[in-house]
């Protein structure tokens, strides 16, 4: 590491500590009886209808207002690079002795649809089996993105109909939310 890229990676850490251009963090908001085999665009509550999402910047969350105000994505403000965090709970309508194969995908400027995030994935995050039923897991990525880029995420269950936990149900091992964290510009 030369002199350059320790002074650029100083700013950023100072820039993020004092004034970070945008943070949000939303709760999942349940969907019931989703497809089996199907991939189904994940809801979010809206910032600060729960007790563990906040924004810095509110506009950060985008509401599907055909959807009943739900968050389907999170928005970049500002051109950087992000940390961006997905955690899911998804649950079988019917108890299966099999495993299942459950996952959750994050796709980049897509249509608000579980097929598109699908199609346009950049990462997927498989999903632990808690129990004949419930499915969980998390994941944490670097993702660069321009101003206005937003983030979408879906979930698939093969095997059984299925339901996307909301984000503060004890009944689950881990809740459902996206994060979306401003850390840096993007080296040049």
């Amino acid at each position: 590491m030369n002199a350059a890229i320790m002074n650029r990676r100083v700013r950023d850490m100072h820039t993020f500590l004092c004034k970070s251009p945008g943070t949000v963090r939303v709760e999942g908001s349940a969907r019931s009886n989703l497809a089996a085999g199907s991939p189904s665009l994940c809801y979010y509550a809206p910032v600060g209808s729960t007790a563990h999402s906040y924004a810095s910047d509110p506009a950060m969350a985008v509401v599907d207002a055909s959807a009943g105000g739900v968050v389907d994505g999170v928005k970049a403000p500002v051109a950087g690079r992000y940390k961006l965090a997905i955690s899911g709970s998804i649950a079988a309508v019917t108890a299966q002795a099999a495993a299942r194969v459950c996952y959750l995908m994050a796709a980049v400027n897509t249509a608000a649809t579980g097929t598109a995030v699908a199609a346009g994935a950049f990462v997927t995050v498989p999903l632990t089996n808690w129990s004949s039923i419930v499915h969980s897991g998390a994941k944490a990525t670097e993702v660069v993105l321009n101003a206005g880029d937003i983030v979408r995420v879906a979930c698939r269950m093969d095997g059984s109909a299925y339901n996307w936990a909301s984000g503060n149900d004890a009944g689950y091992t881990l809740g459902s939310f996206i994060e979306l964290r401003w850390i840096g510009e993007v080296p040049t």
